[in-house]
């Protein structure tokens, strides 16, 4: 994992949150001056002190507030929403989030391959995979779910209750040169490289 990055999110993350702090962002808007509406939004389907501080404390890191390595990418990222509007929400989200928590960008990566592999996946499936990698800690199973979670709310997945699986949701295709290397920018960040092959 990369040593510019935090762990993961520590609670789930709802697109609307999410996309509220970008377009606060993009207005040069600061972290303290965002707080109150910010807090509002949240708080209207996650009431509760603790709840509202953790998921404020994701939003800042991944929004407002990146490591030191990834300053310049996520305002690259914030200046593309800014240019592009909301036709470049999915891939500025997915790329502030896989570059700011390493461990998403784990989980990310585990969900694509079970996804080519078979087309869905259980829970499990994603968990026994990511503790192979990662080491069976409770955290790893706990921030994996708040992370699978928030990729459901998203709508990049969708939850069958019968079965227990999960399958592709919404597919955002790029075609941009500039969104393309700039996410491509972002794996190179999650994966602390400097080079990876094309494929």
């Amino acid at each position: 994992m990369s040593t510019n990055q935090r762990i993961g999110f520590g609670k789930k993350v709802r697109w609307d949150w999410l996309e509220l702090a970008v377009r606060l962002r993009a207005k040069a808007v600061s972290f303290d001056d965002a707080r109150e509406e910010l807090e509002r939004l949240i708080a209207e389907t996650n009431a509760g002190k603790v709840a509202i501080a953790k998921t404020m404390s994701v939003l800042r890191q991944l929004v407002f507030l990146p490591t030191p390595g990834c300053r310049l990418f996520s305002a690259q990222g914030i200046e593309l929403f800014r240019r592009r509007g909301a036709a470049v929400s999915m891939p500025v989200i997915w790329g502030l989030s896989i570059s700011a928590y390493s461990f998403f960008s784990s989980c990310a990566e585990t969900v694509g391959r079970l996804l080519r592999l078979h087309g869905e996946f259980t829970a499990a499936e994603m968990l026994r995979r990511l503790t192979e990698r990662e080491g069976d800690r409770a955290f790893v199973i706990r921030i994996a779910r708040f992370n699978l979670s928030s990729m459901l709310d998203w709508g990049l997945l969708e939850y069958d209750a019968g079965s227990k699986r999960y399958r592709r949701g919404k597919v955002t295709v790029a075609h941009d040169p500039e969104i393309l290397g700039w996410l491509a920018e972002g794996i190179l960040l999650a994966s602390d490289r400097t080079s990876m092959p094309q494929s």
